[in-house]
């Protein structure tokens, strides 16, 4: 599994909004540069505010919902059917299998490694993906047969086949957007989980996004 943090949101408007309750802003401020001036001139009140809300609940913490975070994620299907459950704020956008079974031939290296050897440098193959050989090599003649077919509705038939074999540890790569509600969702329900790809995600996400996190962590309050 890879993780990357390609892109996060300014918290500064987010927190803002969650202060206006505490404060009273008057129409001669409805312009972006004294907003701005009042933001930093109650900056740390915001910042206290914006944490005690954060760990609060409901609807108290919805400024997290403004907090957005953008990730490439390579991870098994497996996991990705459990990433799936979280619908609500979440965007990705993935490869196609169709196409990437199209464009590059199946090895070990397009597998998961097992919850043993997750986060070794070990090589890839059948003791360390738990996909055993006989598996690749029907997979990989199915893909030449598709690739060489040129009856359409054989090639579509062939592919099925294909789709129908692949394990559940084959890799897939998206580019994902959530929010940090959802995120706080994910770590509140997900951190003690007994896959390894969750601690990855997180641990990733979490330190590579300090400015979110602390809103909501009780460990970086």
């Amino acid at each position: 599994m890879f993780v990357q943090v390609l892109n996060q949101s300014d918290p500064q408007w987010a927190t803002f909004g969650n202060w206006l309750s505490y404060h009273n802003i008057m129409h001669e401020d409805f312009d972006l540069d004294a907003l701005d001036e009042i933001y930093w001139e109650n900056h740390q009140a915001i910042e206290r505010i914006s944490k005690t809300c954060g760990h609060g609940d409901g609807g108290h913490d919805k400024f997290l919902r403004m907090l957005t975070i953008q990730c490439f994620i390579n991870a098994p299907q497996y996991w990705w059917m459990q990433f799936d459950t979280y619908k609500v704020a979440t965007v990705s956008v993935s490869e196609s299998k169709m196409h990437t079974l199209g464009m590059r031939k199946i090895t070990y290296d397009n597998f998961e490694y097992t919850q043993e050897y997750l986060g070794s440098n070990r090589k890839k193959n059948e003791e360390t993906t738990g996909v055993p050989q006989c598996c690749l090599e029907i997979m990989q003649y199915l893909q030449k047969t598709m690739y060489n077919e040129k009856d359409k509705d054989k090639c579509k038939r062939t592919f099925s086949c294909l789709l129908n074999m692949l394990p559940m540890g084959f890799l897939q790569s998206r580019v994902v957007q959530f929010n940090c509600a959802t995120l706080k969702n994910m770590w509140e329900k997900r951190r003690h989980h007994k896959l390894k790809q969750w601690h990855i995600f997180l641990d990733t996400v979490i330190n590579e996004c300090p400015e979110f996190v602390k809103y909501f962590l009780p460990e970086t309050n």
